[in-house]
């Protein structure tokens, strides 16, 4: 249900687990609501670093791993999620929200 302040909890979670210096989040959301997600931590939690995996510019594999720890959210879309399957599964996720 839209409206009942679901991404503010979340992005909550994230900046608290963020103070623990925790490993990343990885958000799976669609494709649609990328931007939306990338946005509401912009506003609300400005202080989240956030990757957005996505596009056919993203880094894959061994350069995704170094790159991916300097963020404490990454951001991909189930389709994303599905055929960077080998690439995501190499990180140790704090966390994985699917939206």
């Amino acid at each position: 249900d839209m409206g009942l302040g679901k991404s503010i909890q979340t992005l909550a979670v994230f900046l608290e687990r963020k103070a623990l210096q925790k490993a990343p989040a990885l958000l799976i959301c669609p494709t649609s609501v990328i931007g939306n997600w990338q946005r509401e931590a912009q506003r609300f939690a400005p202080e989240l670093r956030v990757l957005i995996h996505h596009g056919a510019a993203r880094r894959k594999k061994e350069d995704f791993a170094g790159q991916v720890g300097q963020y404490d959210v990454v951001l991909a879309s189930y389709a994303l999620a599905h055929r960077d399957e080998e690439t995501l599964k190499q990180i140790e996720w704090d966390g994985i929200v699917l939206d």
